[in-house]
């Protein structure tokens, strides 16, 4: 009778080690799980500046090219007008 109680006894501490172990790990996906959750964000932030960097970049080649240009100035109006419909057009978006 000794045998089988000293099995039990054995069996509830493996029950109390394993149930323990579940909470550790349990807690250390949900501390993984918001790290992710965070690092997704950050990862859209990073996009969006690189997507306003290439634009701002974009915008400064044409500017130089206008600078170094000798079209007139018709052409210019023109150019920047569109430009200028297309930052509103940006805009307009991100106010969605």
């Amino acid at each position: 009778m000794e045998e089988v109680s000293d099995i039990i006894s054995l069996l509830e501490k493996d029950v109390r080690k394993l149930l323990k172990s579940h909470a550790d790990l349990k807690g250390r996906n949900g501390k993984l799980a918001s790290e992710l959750d965070s690092l997704r964000k950050e990862l859209e932030v990073q996009k969006e500046t690189i997507k306003n960097l290439e634009e701002r970049n974009k915008i400064l080649k044409l500017a130089k090219s206008f600078a170094d240009s000798t079209s007139d100035k018709e052409e210019m109006k023109q150019k920047i007008n569109e430009l200028v419909r297309e930052i509103n057009k940006c805009i307009a978006l991100m106010n969605n």
